[in-house]
């Protein structure tokens, strides 16, 4: 007769497999996974992850307050507020989007989220053609989030197509005076269709960081 033994997965191993669990939208199960994760360790990491999932799952009350206290254990988590604007764009609510971005412009964040941040405002402010100048200077100087790249080209479109700006610029998603454009892969019959997919754009975009660090 053959005994089993238990075997406990590490804080590191439930991460991993909380990240195939949520790229298979098995959210329960991802979820689950992440709670034993933070339960042996409530680190900055899992609670954004956390966050992620809950943002899929269109749980956006929860997805805040789980990002706001990811900022809290780690105000330096520069692209948590990025996705904490956009957050707060899904949610309606603009001005807080708007201060997130503002912060970004004058903290220590990298370059590319600077450019990405200034060119979302430039949009915000009906202003097009310098949100596309912006957003593909931060497309140059991003190289260490790709997922966050093909979001940005998203919106680059986005305000092409919206704009009738040249071909050549690229495009991604934007909000306009009159829509509340969710968080990612939007444009315009997307955006009802993102309300389905922002949260997914999310969750994928902040797993991809986390694999990457």
């Amino acid at each position: 007769m053959t005994t089993e033994i238990p075997v406990s997965l590490d804080h590191e191993e439930l991460l991993h497999c909380a990240i195939l669990a949520g790229e298979q939208s098995q959210h329960d199960r991802a979820l689950t996974l992440l709670k034993q994760a933070q339960a042996l360790n409530n680190n900055t990491q899992t609670v954004l992850l956390i966050a992620a999932q809950h943002a899929e799952l269109r749980l956006y009350d929860r997805a805040l307050a789980g990002m706001e206290q990811a900022l809290e254990l780690d105000p330096q988590l520069w692209i948590a507020r990025f996705q904490l604007a956009q957050l707060l764009i899904t949610m309606d609510n603009e001005q807080g989007a708007v201060a997130q971005w503002q912060l970004l412009l004058t903290s220590e964040a990298p370059d590319y989220l600077k450019q990405f941040a200034q060119g979302l405002l430039a949009a915000q402010q009906q202003n097009p053609a310098q949100a596309v100048t912006y957003l593909q200077q931060g497309l140059a100087l991003n190289k260490e989030n790709a997922p966050l790249n093909n979001d940005m080209q998203q919106v680059i479109h986005y305000l092409e197509q919206r704009s009738g700006l040249g071909a050549s610029q690229q495009a991604t998603y934007t909000q306009s005076a009159d829509q509340k454009a969710p968080l990612n892969n939007t444009t315009e019959e997307q955006i009802k269709a993102a309300s389905e997919d922002e949260a997914t754009g999310l969750s994928k975009m902040l797993l991809s960081r986390y694999q990457q660090s």
